[in-house]
């Protein structure tokens, strides 16, 4: 899960110390608190759902529904020529699987983050998450478009390809939490140029 990185922590801070020094409006301060915030609260998420053993095919649910909310970073890495920079943005996953059906979908949205070292800006738009199957063994998990496009201020991402993932265990629960990573034929793009990157994406049942 490198997407949970000390480089895109790095690159909000430098963001958010380049704005403050440069002085901002209440507006850009409460942006800033608020993607503080959101790292803080995406990365302990996704340690803890890290740290939950797989949900082995027998012991998973075939019956019922639950639903996981949680965070997705995306991260899109610099050109490796040529001019531009990266960006690493954070949002919110909203997941819901029916075991009876074996599906899952949902969707990625409320984007906040950095494009190229700009400051701090939130995102509009979503990334849906659709045509969710869930596989039942010998290997355990889960698989799903994802599709979509966010804008932030003069920046553009589009994602257009695939999540693989796979559901926790919390030793009660054997469908506690998600996760997931985009698979290597997704296409990423900001403003139109193809780059390297992914996202991941951690979710949990409300206790």
């Amino acid at each position: 899960m490198g997407l949970w990185t000390s480089r895109g922590r790095w690159m909000v801070a430098a963001a958010a110390a380049l704005a403050v020094a440069a002085g901002c409006s209440s507006r850009e301060r409460d942006v800033l608190a608020r993607s503080g915030e959101r790292l803080q609260e995406a990365g302990a998420l996704a340690d803890r759902v890290g740290r939950l053993p797989v949900t082995d095919a027998a012991a998973l649910p075939r019956t019922g529904t639950a639903r996981y909310d949680g965070f997705a970073a995306l991260r899109l890495e610099p050109p490796t020529s040529g001019p531009g920079g990266g960006a690493s943005v954070v949002g919110r996953a909203d997941l819901r699987a029916d075991f009876g059906r074996n599906t899952i979908g949902g969707e990625l949205n409320d984007f906040i983050g950095v494009v190229d070292g700009r400051p701090v800006t939130d995102f509009s738009g979503s990334l849906a998450v659709t045509e969710g199957r869930i596989a039942r063994g010998p290997a355990t998990g889960w698989q799903a478009d994802v599709e979509g496009r966010l804008r932030g201020g003069r920046d553009r991402i589009s994602v257009d390809g695939d999540l693989i993932g796979v559901f926790h265990t919390d030793g009660r629960r054997p469908a506690a939490a998600v996760s997931a990573i985009t698979g290597p034929r997704t296409d990423l793009r900001l403003n139109g140029q193809r780059r390297e990157g992914g996202i991941v994406v951690s979710a949990e049942r409300p206790r």
